[in-house]
């Protein structure tokens, strides 16, 4: 069957009606408003007169087919488009234009208000007391002893059993809350107070350890379990079956705070809720952590246990391994120490990588078309991701090395050291403060902010492109992260992008030369051209306006190169709390977020049909 070709119609607007001389009305409706304010209700009238619609102000009539039906492929010499009209189409022209009447399911939160508020609120009260067990007093599990206990993380909470029916009944879920019948109300209680022991080493069902061993002083904390943090009674497998504390703890799922008679732990779950809920709302391990706090006892009259500098490590630790884990160290014959610089930073999949995403012959094809696996980088600095001069290299040092986003501390530092007392010279374009005004931006910090290279197309961070400023966006900094970015790329075509392009790249390859030779670009043969980013370049002087502007540049479509400035909103809100930490920690922290961000990133990309 041939390709079937849409019919045109053509729309003929309706003549003008002509004057009857008729008088149009006065007032037809008139719209009556209350507002309800500070000083009292205020009404408002609209009077709305009512007038024939123009026949050219109303909308186009859509013509079809007198003998239109869907089913119809080929009728006579009409020839029709179905894909070009389907169900929906039909729908749409088929439907009134009268707007629909309104609803109460159109307002949910006035229809509860009005018709279920009070009724939620005698349910919760209802709950709060023994509810549908108040005149249930002898246990249903053993039927002899009272029922004086109820468990309020359990889906049925409201059960009412004895104390060795609870007991029992939590033995595989030692974390939940229990809460005690007084006669008059339910006070909390626990199940280390009610009897209940965990036993490491052994599964539940199988024969307890003939020599358990209680954690130091019979005094172990786990924060997480049901969003609280928990005094429990867990004793050690001594038998030998269970291996070292730590180990069986790590087989139970509980991740210890320290390695030798640990007395903390947290389960796996909250640490996995912790990372994400912090990637999401930003929120500092200090908030997360006496959240759960409350959640074990929002009076202050018992308090839990003050173990937050233990959770401060363990969610440390926990983002390390999960990265190591997520990029396959674990099952690497040299392990994480084999780890090679960026190694652990998702890299951009729409960006051009030779060997991946390329044509095989994609070196040899034409100059029209080389366009095509060109890389696009934009390099902007942050002045509001600043470290407070506090803690040092030597106390934390940090995780992650250079294995992601954070260029290696220790030759990036070598490299500032080797070169800080070069000169740098002035800018000829229009005064850029971070660059002739450093000290307004470095004072009492020892970062001053971070700089970093990110895909500008893309809006991803790259690896091993990102190291902390001293004193405001220095050439020697922002030199370092962009030849670490480009580090044998095999790629012909760049476009560089940065704010202060008309001034960084006078003398870059000079600049180069003096630099080791480990970060140095191999340019036979390739192509690099410099340009501002569009929302920047009209601040420059009209020079820069027409050597560096994206919009008289060939082969880069609508790249702007703003994309660091879009990217920096989604770790900016973390300035607050990085801003305190010690140098290792912050890296650690901004590279696990920059991680997160270009996973986001990645899952939104569409996907090829």
């Amino acid at each position: 069957m041939g390709k079937r070709q849409r019919q045109h119609h053509t729309d003929i607007p309706p003549e003008e009606p002509e004057d009857d001389g008729s008088v149009l009305p006065s007032t037809a409706f008139i719209h009556e408003k209350t507002k309800l304010g500070v000083n009292g209700p205020t009404q408002q009238k609209v009077k709305v007169i009512a007038v024939p619609m123009s026949p050219r102000a109303g909308p186009a009539p859509v013509l079809l087919p007198d003998e239109f039906r869907p089913t119809d492929y080929n009728r006579g010499e009409q020839i029709y488009d179905l894909h070009s009209t389907d169900d929906d189409d039909m729908a749409y022209l088929a439907a009134s234009d009268e707007p629909r009447e309104l609803r109460d399911s159109d307002f949910p939160l006035r229809e509860w208000v009005r018709l279920h508020r009070e009724e939620f609120l005698a349910a919760v009260l209802f709950a709060e007391g023994r509810g549908v067990h108040r005149d249930h007093t002898v246990c249903p599990g053993c039927k002899s002893k009272q029922a004086e206990y109820r468990c309020k993380t359990c889906l049925l909470g409201g059960q009412m059993l004895c104390e060795a029916c609870m007991v029992e009944q939590h033995r595989a879920y030692p974390f939940h809350s229990i809460q005690r019948w007084t006669g008059s109300w339910f006070a909390k209680t626990t199940l280390k107070q009610m009897g209940l022991r965990i036993q490491l080493g052994h599964w539940v069902g199988d024969p307890r350890c003939p020599v358990p061993t209680a954690a130091a002083g019979d005094d172990f904390v786990i924060v997480g379990g049901g969003n609280s943090v928990h005094e429990v009674g867990l004793d050690f497998c001594g038998c030998g079956r269970g291996g070292a504390h730590t180990t069986q703890l790590l087989r139970a799922r509980l991740y210890p705070a320290t390695v030798e008679w640990p007395r903390t732990a947290a389960t796996f779950e909250v640490l996995d809720e912790f990372q994400l809920l912090s990637y999401e709302s930003k929120c500092s391990a200090y908030e997360f952590y006496h959240a759960l706090a409350r959640g074990t006892d929002n009076t202050g009259l018992r308090p839990a246990k003050d173990r937050y500098h233990e959770f401060l490590r363990m969610t440390r630790q926990w983002g390390n391994l999960e990265m190591l884990r997520r990029f396959g160290r674990g099952h690497a014959p040299d392990g994480p120490a084999g780890t090679k610089a960026g190694e652990c930073a998702l890299l951009c999949p729409a960006c051009p990588h030779p060997g991946k995403n390329l044509p095989p012959q994609w070196k040899e094809m034409p100059e029209n078309r080389q366009f095509l696996y060109a890389l696009f980088l934009a390099i902007d600095a942050n002045f509001r991701l600043k470290r407070k001069d506090v803690s040092s290299e030597e106390a934390d040092p940090g995780l992650t090395g250079g294995w992601a986003f954070y260029c290696e501390v220790q030759t990036y530092m070598a490299h500032l050291a080797e070169h800080w007392d070069k000169p740098q010279e002035r800018s000829t374009c229009v005064a850029h403060d971070a660059v002739d005004k450093p000290d307004r931006e470095a004072r009492g910090t020892a970062s001053s902010g971070i700089g970093a290279v990110d895909c500008a197309r893309h809006n991803m961070k790259r690896p091993s492109a990102v190291g902390d400023l001293q004193f405001g966006e220095r050439y020697i900094n922002m030199d370092y992260m962009f030849f670490r970015s480009v580090a044998g790329t095999d790629l012909m075509r760049l476009y560089v992008s940065y704010d202060i392009a008309c001034q960084w790249h006078k003398k870059i390859w000079e600049r180069m030369e003096s630099y080791d030779s480990e970060i140095h670009f191999e340019g036979e043969g390739k192509f690099v051209t410099f340009l501002v980013p569009k929302f920047h370049l009209p601040a420059h002087i009209e020079e820069c306006n027409l050597q560096y502007s994206f919009n008289l540049t060939p082969n880069v479509g609508q790249t702007d190169g703003e994309a660091p400035e879009r990217g920096w909103a989604n770790t900016n809100p973390l300035a607050s709390s990085t801003a305190e930490m010690g140098p290792g920690s912050r890296r650690d922290k901004l590279n696990n977020h920059f991680n997160d961000v270009n996973h986001k990133k990645i899952i939104g990309l569409g996907g090829c049909p």
